[in-house]
């Protein structure tokens, strides 16, 4: 795969690999291996045999396809008790490579915490992995996986689909990894800034089903409630009938 980068790091190394069972787990052994993975260092493998997802899940992905990938980050001024923003940060980073893709009036949303959504359909999922000194983030493994130009998915996957599906016709993958690589410098950037009120309050603005009324299972039962937001370490808000509870990613589910 030939890239053409507009980034100033991120994407640079990059590495492909044939076949792999995580890009994360590549990554990681990296930085272990070398103690100075240089930031922005991206690996994308055509085929991930053991991919994983938020919540223990699987990622599956059609060979040569879709975009499976990791990029390493350096996050070391963002604190422990903050490391939600860079889960926003990295969620708006693939909603924006969406909306350049497919037009800005695409219904491009994020499912908390930093699933990809286009319309009610699963287009990309994100999974973050941090490792951390005393307070501090040393580094950040950030796995990505979109779905490109894959059309037939397991029938056991709930709402899958991908840019082909959503426009009719196939797309090239490097120029959507560009795009996406691109995004993420800049969010990246802009956390490094200072900016993270200001992304705070775009992710709520483009939070799937934010507002609308939603069922909810947690606790070992369901309940109808609405979306208002997500508090300072990024647990979601939802106001119920009689009362307004924030979640952790372990404790709820989106159900409809």
């Amino acid at each position: 795969m030939e890239l053409q980068l507009q980034t100033l790091f991120v994407g640079r190394p990059f590495q492909v690999l044939q076949t792999c069972a995580s890009t994360n787990a590549e990554a990681q052994a990296a930085e272990f291996k070398n103690g100075a993975t240089p930031e922005g260092l991206t690996i994308l493998a055509h085929h991930q045999t053991a991919g994983r997802g938020q919540r223990g899940n699987a990622w599956q992905a059609a060979p040569g396809e879709n975009l499976t990938f990791s990029v390493v980050l350096k996050p070391t001024w963002l604190p422990v008790a903050r490391q939600f923003d860079l889960s926003i940060t990295v969620a708006l980073a693939g909603a924006d490579a969406l909306r350049t893709l497919l037009g800005l009036a695409a219904p491009v949303t994020v499912k908390w915490p930093n699933d990809l959504y286009i319309g009610p359909r699963k287009v990309g999922g994100v999974l973050i992995e941090n490792t951390l000194r005393g307070t501090a983030i040393s580094s950040s493994v950030v796995g990505i996986g979109l779905n490109v130009n894959q059309t037939a998915f397991d029938p056991a996957l709930p709402n899958p689909t991908s840019l082909a599906r959503e426009t009719g016709h196939p797309h090239e993958r490097a120029t959507v990894l560009a795009a996406l690589l691109a995004s993420l410098e800049a969010r990246y950037l802009a956390l490094r800034a200072g900016r993270n009120a200001e992304q705070c309050v775009e992710y709520q603005a483009r939070l799937y089903r934010f507002g609308q009324e939603t069922t909810f299972a947690f606790d070992g039962q369901q309940e109808t409630g609405r979306i208002t937001g997500i508090d300072a370490r990024g647990q979601l808000e939802v106001q119920f009938a009689n009362e307004k509870r924030a979640f952790g990613v372990q404790q709820v589910q989106l159900v409809a």
